[in-house]
């Protein structure tokens, strides 16, 4: 994932449970970061795998405590927003304006069910700036059923959880009450897949170890300090809220 000036950052909101959202191409380099190449991606299991949900560069928002995605192109004129209740399966297209506007953020509001999305937008010479509300209350009619997320069987960062969560594709709303409550936690010892190699260090598939990539002196000075590391550093979780 790479998150550049300009374009949405990951989006991994503490409401939303399990989901993360980031906008990235498929690589190690970003030479072809364009909108013919970028996509959004869509993990449903707190960060452990990624799948392409949309391809381009689009502004995305998490509501109804993730039941809800909503999506805006960015970088260019449009007079629709989409939305998914399904984890963007499918989608559906919703026209908030009839004349075609230029989105520079949507918000989602801060309030008990976080149903209400501020569209900002502008024209194309910047000589008008409109806010759009739209209201997702009434998309749905019925509550969610839940059930208890299992851990997966694999120990990841240091721990196996248990969260209530709501069942995925129901045609239903989160109530006002919903909290992603964690159920369980299990310590567990980490792997190599909670790590990633340290500055100066890169992984070596051969060995499986992060080694030297760099030429460092190891001679300690009177009066200096050297920073000793084995090369591992390993991986934190960040919320945006």
């Amino acid at each position: 994932m790479l998150p550049y000036w300009g374009f949405n950052p990951i989006l991994s909101p503490e409401y939303g449970a399990r989901y993360v959202l980031a906008t990235g191409v498929v690589g190690t380099g970003a030479v072809n970061y364009g909108p013919k190449n970028a996509h959004v991606f869509l993990s449903v299991d707190h960060g452990k795998n990624f799948h392409p949900v949309k391809r381009g560069f689009w502004y995305y928002a998490l509501m109804n405590y993730g039941k809800i995605f909503v999506m805006v192109e960015q970088r260019s004129t449009v007079k629709e927003l989409w939305y998914s209740y399904d984890e963007c399966e499918t989608y559906h297209v919703l026209a908030f304006t009839n004349e075609a506007v230029i989105v520079s953020k949507i918000v989602v509001s801060d309030d008990h069910n976080r149903n209400i999305l501020y569209i900002y937008t502008r024209n194309s010479n910047a000589s008008q700036w409109r806010i759009f509300t739209v209201d997702f209350n009434s998309v749905f009619d019925s509550p969610c059923d839940f059930y208890n997320l299992e851990p997966d069987p694999v120990c990841y960062l240091g721990n196996y959880s248990t969260y209530l969560t709501f069942i995925p594709h129901q045609t239903c709303y989160v109530p006002n009450n919903y909290v992603a409550v964690e159920l369980a936690d299990t310590r567990c010892e980490c792997t190599k897949q909670d790590y990633e190699c340290d500055f100066n260090f890169k992984y070596n598939p051969a060995t499986g170890n992060c080694e030297n990539d760099d030429i460092q002196s190891t001679t300690c000075n009177p009066g200096t300090i050297f920073s000793r590391t084995k090369g591992f550093d390993l991986f934190y979780i960040y919320y945006q809220l």
